[in-house]
């Protein structure tokens, strides 16, 4: 309801572009050996992921009805530096996280979905949406994990513990 009544308040005051801070976790239910690009079928891992998942596709109306131009960019796991295994894949530097905003608000798309990830060579996700708007991430997680360092085999989604029914009936209660 708040990201309507603020995509009414744009439509109504003549703002033309929203770039929304969406997240990996809108699709993060796809298996970790898929590689996933702004075509990907929405499968979210939790609540939280569903709730992206519901806005990316309010913005896509505005987008497509009232003519808004909207960048809903994917953020993956933004921190100074990776910690775990599973940021070798997802990791977004804080340069990275810069870039990929910097091609968001500057898209010339009428709409465009990209993942904020480094370009990271055990990443799930692919960087061409991204390039397709601008971006141009430069940093790796395996230049700090070390090359060898990568998710999970034990996590079988993207989205990990996430994506764990435990995860998704805690948040309920």
């Amino acid at each position: 309801l708040g990201t309507h009544n603020l995509l009414e308040a744009m439509r109504t005051q003549g703002v033309r572009h929203l770039v929304y801070a969406s997240s990996n976790r809108a699709t993060g239910f796809h298996p970790v050996d898929a590689m996933l690009d702004d075509q990907a079928t929405i499968r979210p891992d939790g609540l939280y992921g569903a709730s992206k998942a519901a806005v990316e596709a309010l913005t896509r109306l505005y987008a497509d009805k009232f003519g808004m131009r909207v960048c809903n960019l994917r953020i993956g796991s933004f921190k100074a530096a990776p910690e775990v295994p599973r940021d070798a894949a997802t990791w977004l530097s804080l340069g990275d996280m810069t870039r990929a905003f910097e091609a968001a608000m500057t898209a010339e798309q009428p709409f465009s979905v990209f993942y904020g990830v480094s370009a990271n060579r055990h990443r799930f996700w692919s960087l061409e949406p991204g390039h397709a708007v601008g971006y141009t991430p430069l940093d790796d997680a395996s230049d700090i994990l070390g090359a060898d360092v990568q998710p999970s085999p034990s996590a079988p989604q993207a989205g990990a513990e996430f994506s764990s029914q435990e995860f998704t009936l805690r948040s309920m209660r």
